[in-house]
């Protein structure tokens, strides 16, 4: 493993001399920004290395080594490294306690909503009434764009790489159901060393962050049982109609989840993480299944069928702004 390599490197160094270990400490995290060893491996790897030399840890040197050594070998201007991740390596980093569902906060948040909700609701007041998967993938990714589209989750090459030419393909129909990656992709495959494994010699990948050509869309996801909270699911419903975000679609899973991709126009993967982390906590603590919240996630893709259930369309707004779908009223094109 690259890991590995990069601790055999690190046991090949001089760790008697010094007392904050710089010179060694730079010397290793260069090796491991070449390697594309993770950042938070690499420098687990320094701690362990200078705790031994019984050395003094030095936190912020550390993390403007990693930076320095990052830029220097691939060309770009900042690490991946949060602020946390040495203190959370060494151990004296404590993780803050994360917020738990809270059905009475979520009926909270929709106690301004007025009537009953359903699909029906939701299709009175979408703008766009696609009518098949190419009309609504037409809707949200424009021309000249690729889609990447699965019917099992852990599919490496994808059925169908879709774009606007592609107007007759089959339905996805499995008992997996059919996906769509929510970010548009090159639609070729890709050779990068640091996914090469086992079960991946040559590191190929169709549907990973090297793949995604644009970072617009989040998933917002809920699988709450309505055994465990009865009622949960039309909570749920209401909660997406009352929020002010840009929900573009919202569909169902063909199960007890409902699938909603909001717009964030994010201009990277950083940027993208950057403008989610704030969210994880409150969308958590409202029923939200944080886990779906990366910027390469599959989502659910309607009018195909998982197991003999259809994967339904509820709304569909490629123009969707920051007013809600509840505020929007009648507005239908």
């Amino acid at each position: 493993m690259i890991a590995d390599a990069l601790m055999a490197y690190a046991n090949s160094l001089n760790w008697r001399e010094g007392v904050t270990k710089h010179e060694q400490t730079h010397l290793v995290l260069l090796r491991a920004a070449s390697l594309g060893v993770k950042p938070s491996q690499a420098v687990e790897i320094v701690l362990q290395k200078i705790k031994e030399a019984k050395g003094q840890v030095d936190f912020a040197g550390i993390l403007r080594q990693w930076k320095r050594a990052y830029k220097y070998i691939t060309g770009k201007s900042s690490a991946t490294l949060s602020d946390n991740a040495i203190r959370q390596c060494d151990g004296s980093y404590t993780k803050p306690k994360l917020k738990e569902f809270s059905f009475e906060k979520l009926k909270q948040m929709t106690a301004s909503f007025k009537g009953d909700i359903s699909k029906e609701w939701f299709l009175e007041r979408s703008p766009k009434r696609p009518r098949d998967a190419h009309e609504f993938l037409k809707e949200l990714y424009p021309l000249g764009e690729s889609v990447a589209l699965l019917s099992e989750h852990n599919q490496r090459k994808p059925v169908i790489i879709w774009n606007h030419d592609l107007r007759d393909f089959s339905n996805l129909t499995s008992v997996k159901g059919g996906f769509f990656l929510s970010n548009p992709v090159t639609g070729r495959r890709h050779l990068v060393e640091s996914l090469k494994s086992e079960v991946n010699p040559t590191g190929e990948t169709w549907r990973s962050k090297y793949a995604v050509t644009a970072w617009r869309y989040m998933l917002l996801e809920s699988d709450l049982s309505e055994i465990e909270h009865p009622g949960v699911g039309k909570e749920w419903l209401k909660f997406l109609a009352l929020l002010k975000a840009p929900v573009v679609s919202i569909v169902s899973s063909g199960g007890k989840s409902i699938h909603a991709l909001v717009r964030i126009d994010a201009t990277s993967i950083e940027d993208w993480n950057k403008k989610v982390r704030k969210y994880k906590e409150p969308f958590r603590e409202l029923g939200a299944d944080v886990s779906a919240l990366t910027a390469v996630r599959l989502t659910r893709l309607p009018f195909c069928y998982r197991n003999g259930t259809l994967q339904e369309l509820y709304y569909c707004d490629p123009d969707a702004n920051s007013v809600s779908i509840a505020q929007k009223g009648d507005l239908v094109k």
